[in-house]
């Protein structure tokens, strides 16, 4: 009899050791969850502030501190597509034709699927603009 109840005490010693193993992994994995969430909301945070910011520098022709600006943030994140787009503008609408064009070339690498609606109309202005002499189109897009 002693020895049903030792064995029935092992048992249930090694059922609760499974459930708080169980339970300190499944508290493990929500930490986990919830610190890449935070991660993912600062990012796309960071990114809506980015693009505030380059997008208020082409307001107000402030291409310089647009540049410096993409720089940076490229030197954080050297594929950042939205940072390649808004330097090739700038690059373009400061008439520095073959900067623009060798990073809308590193944009079209990392988002190929912006060939159409961003990358070529940009590429076909330079080329009309390089064709007249370095006489910028209107902005093109």
């Amino acid at each position: 009899m002693d020895q049903e109840i030792l064995s029935s005490l092992y048992s249930i010693k090694t059922l609760l050791y499974f459930f708080v193993t169980i339970s300190a992994a499944n508290l493990c994995l929500g930490a986990l969850r919830f610190g890449f969430g935070i991660r993912n909301d600062m990012r796309e945070t960071s990114g809506k502030v980015f693009q505030m910011m380059v997008d208020d520098y082409l307001a107000t022709n402030k291409l310089d501190e647009l540049v410096r600006h993409c720089d940076e943030q490229l030197a954080k994140r050297p594929n950042d597509a939205y940072a390649l787009w808004y330097l090739g503008k700038a690059r373009f609408i400061q008439k520095d034709f073959h900067a623009a064009r060798l990073v809308l070339s590193k944009l079209l690498e990392i988002e190929p699927t912006w060939t159409k609606s961003h990358v070529q109309p940009m590429l076909d202005a330079i080329a009309a603009a390089e064709s007249r002499g370095s006489e910028t189109a209107a902005n093109p897009v």
